[in-house]
Protein backbone atom coordinates (compact mmCIF):
# COMPACT_ATOMS: atom_id res chain seq x y z
CA UNK A 1 0.00 0.00 0.00
CA UNK A 2 1.21 3.49 -0.87
CA UNK A 3 1.24 6.25 2.11
CA UNK A 4 -0.89 8.50 -0.17
CA UNK A 5 -2.95 5.20 0.00
CA UNK A 6 -2.82 4.96 3.79
CA UNK A 7 -3.25 8.55 4.37
CA UNK A 8 -6.05 7.93 2.57
CA UNK A 9 -7.65 5.20 4.33
CA UNK A 10 -6.66 6.78 7.91
CA UNK A 11 -8.73 9.60 6.64
CA UNK A 12 -11.83 8.02 5.74
CA UNK A 13 -11.56 5.68 8.89
CA UNK A 14 -11.14 8.76 11.22
CA UNK A 15 -14.31 10.38 9.26
CA UNK A 16 -16.52 6.81 9.99
CA UNK A 17 -15.51 6.81 13.75
CA UNK A 18 -16.36 11.22 13.79
CA UNK A 19 -19.69 10.12 12.34
CA UNK A 20 -20.30 7.89 15.31
CA UNK A 21 -19.46 9.94 18.02
CA UNK A 22 -21.27 11.18 20.51
CA UNK A 23 -21.27 14.49 18.75
CA UNK A 24 -23.69 13.09 16.05
CA UNK A 25 -25.82 10.74 18.42
CA UNK A 26 -28.50 12.74 19.59
CA UNK A 27 -30.82 11.44 22.43
CA UNK A 28 -33.77 10.63 19.82
CA UNK A 29 -34.24 7.40 18.82
CA UNK A 30 -33.86 8.11 14.85
CA UNK A 31 -30.55 9.23 15.01
CA UNK A 32 -28.86 6.08 15.20
CA UNK A 33 -31.16 4.68 12.09
CA UNK A 34 -30.67 8.15 10.25
CA UNK A 35 -26.89 7.75 11.34
CA UNK A 36 -26.46 4.18 9.95
CA UNK A 37 -28.63 5.01 6.96
CA UNK A 38 -25.69 7.64 6.11
CA UNK A 39 -22.81 5.62 6.56
CA UNK A 40 -24.48 2.84 4.08
CA UNK A 41 -24.19 5.47 1.39
CA UNK A 42 -22.82 4.97 -1.43
CA UNK A 43 -21.50 7.98 -2.92
CA UNK A 44 -21.04 6.64 -6.39
CA UNK A 45 -24.46 5.50 -6.47
CA UNK A 46 -27.19 7.78 -9.13
CA UNK A 47 -29.25 7.86 -6.34
CA UNK A 48 -26.87 9.28 -4.13
CA UNK A 49 -27.70 12.97 -3.73
CA UNK A 50 -31.63 12.43 -3.59
CA UNK A 51 -30.86 10.19 -0.54
CA UNK A 52 -28.89 13.11 1.16
CA UNK A 53 -32.00 14.99 0.47
CA UNK A 54 -34.24 12.64 1.84
CA UNK A 55 -31.69 12.57 5.18
CA UNK A 56 -31.89 15.81 5.16
CA UNK A 57 -35.13 16.42 5.97
CA UNK A 58 -35.28 13.88 8.87
CA UNK A 59 -33.13 15.97 10.55
CA UNK A 60 -33.53 19.49 12.44
CA UNK A 61 -30.90 21.87 12.10
CA UNK A 62 -29.45 21.58 15.61
CA UNK A 63 -29.48 17.89 15.10
CA UNK A 64 -25.71 16.59 15.28
CA UNK A 65 -25.47 14.61 11.96
CA UNK A 66 -27.16 17.98 10.49
CA UNK A 67 -23.81 19.40 9.23
CA UNK A 68 -22.26 15.93 7.96
CA UNK A 69 -25.57 15.42 5.36
CA UNK A 70 -25.14 19.16 4.58
CA UNK A 71 -20.67 18.63 3.80
CA UNK A 72 -21.74 15.09 1.97
CA UNK A 73 -24.18 17.47 -0.36
CA UNK A 74 -21.79 19.88 -0.53
CA UNK A 75 -18.50 17.72 -1.76
CA UNK A 76 -20.56 16.53 -4.94
CA UNK A 77 -21.03 19.92 -5.98
CA UNK A 78 -19.31 19.77 -9.56
CA UNK A 79 -18.47 23.50 -9.44
CA UNK A 80 -15.55 24.36 -8.06
CA UNK A 81 -16.20 27.85 -7.09
CA UNK A 82 -19.57 27.37 -5.40
CA UNK A 83 -18.54 24.60 -3.86
CA UNK A 84 -16.03 26.53 -2.02
CA UNK A 85 -18.32 29.05 -1.28
CA UNK A 86 -20.65 26.51 0.31
CA UNK A 87 -18.07 24.98 2.36
CA UNK A 88 -17.15 28.53 3.74
CA UNK A 89 -20.18 29.23 4.32
CA UNK A 90 -21.04 25.52 6.45
CA UNK A 91 -17.37 26.29 8.01
CA UNK A 92 -18.77 29.59 9.45
CA UNK A 93 -21.81 28.48 10.51
CA UNK A 94 -20.68 24.67 12.23
CA UNK A 95 -17.30 26.01 13.33
CA UNK A 96 -16.48 23.87 16.11
CA UNK A 97 -18.19 20.93 14.77
CA UNK A 98 -16.70 18.17 12.93
CA UNK A 99 -18.22 18.97 9.32
CA UNK A 100 -17.38 22.78 10.36
CA UNK A 101 -14.12 21.65 10.55
CA UNK A 102 -13.46 19.40 7.69
CA UNK A 103 -14.91 21.96 5.61
CA UNK A 104 -12.01 24.51 5.79
CA UNK A 105 -9.75 21.40 5.60
CA UNK A 106 -11.75 21.07 2.05
CA UNK A 107 -11.43 24.31 1.18
CA UNK A 108 -7.39 24.43 1.78
CA UNK A 109 -7.56 21.15 -0.62
CA UNK A 110 -9.76 23.05 -2.81
CA UNK A 111 -7.66 26.25 -3.48
CA UNK A 112 -4.45 23.85 -3.64
CA UNK A 113 -6.10 21.93 -6.45
CA UNK A 114 -7.53 25.25 -8.26
CA UNK A 115 -3.61 26.51 -8.07
CA UNK A 116 -2.46 23.20 -9.57
CA UNK A 117 -4.98 23.18 -12.30
CA UNK A 118 -4.46 26.90 -13.79
CA UNK A 119 -1.91 26.70 -16.22
CA UNK A 120 -1.98 30.19 -17.93
CA UNK A 121 -2.69 33.19 -15.73
CA UNK A 122 0.59 33.46 -13.31
CA UNK A 123 -0.78 36.33 -11.39
CA UNK A 124 -4.02 34.66 -10.62
CA UNK A 125 -1.70 31.18 -10.14
CA UNK A 126 0.15 33.03 -7.62
CA UNK A 127 -2.79 34.60 -5.89
CA UNK A 128 -4.16 30.92 -5.20
CA UNK A 129 -1.32 30.04 -3.89
CA UNK A 130 -0.97 32.48 -1.59
CA UNK A 131 -4.77 31.53 -0.95
CA UNK A 132 -4.39 27.97 -0.15
CA UNK A 133 -1.29 28.77 2.32
CA UNK A 134 -3.30 31.19 3.90
CA UNK A 135 -6.71 28.57 4.38
CA UNK A 136 -3.89 26.16 5.31
CA UNK A 137 -2.32 28.45 7.98
CA UNK A 138 -5.08 29.75 9.34
CA UNK A 139 -6.85 25.69 9.75
CA UNK A 140 -3.71 25.01 11.63
CA UNK A 141 -4.34 28.25 13.71
CA UNK A 142 -8.01 27.34 14.46
CA UNK A 143 -7.78 23.25 14.69
CA UNK A 144 -3.79 22.92 15.85
CA UNK A 145 -5.36 19.39 17.17
CA UNK A 146 -7.52 18.35 14.72
CA UNK A 147 -7.16 15.12 13.27
CA UNK A 148 -6.32 16.95 10.16
CA UNK A 149 -3.63 19.32 11.15
CA UNK A 150 -0.71 16.79 10.48
CA UNK A 151 -2.03 16.28 6.89
CA UNK A 152 -2.11 20.32 6.68
CA UNK A 153 1.37 20.47 7.74
CA UNK A 154 2.56 18.02 4.58
CA UNK A 155 0.65 19.87 2.10
CA UNK A 156 2.08 23.19 3.39
CA UNK A 157 5.45 21.62 2.81
CA UNK A 158 5.03 21.07 -0.20
CA UNK A 159 4.26 24.27 -1.64
CA UNK A 160 6.79 26.57 -3.21
CA UNK A 161 8.18 29.13 -0.87
CA UNK A 162 6.81 32.18 -0.92
CA UNK A 163 8.91 35.01 -3.46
Amino acid sequence: MTAFKLTELQVRLFGLQTLCSQENLDVGRSAGQILSQFVMLNPHSRDYSSRLEELLRQTKRDDGLYDNILLAQILIIPDSQIRMSRLLDLNTRYKKRDAGIQSLYEVGLLKKQLWLEDKDNTEKKKKLLTETRDVLTSFLSLYPDSFYADSVKKVLAGLPKPE
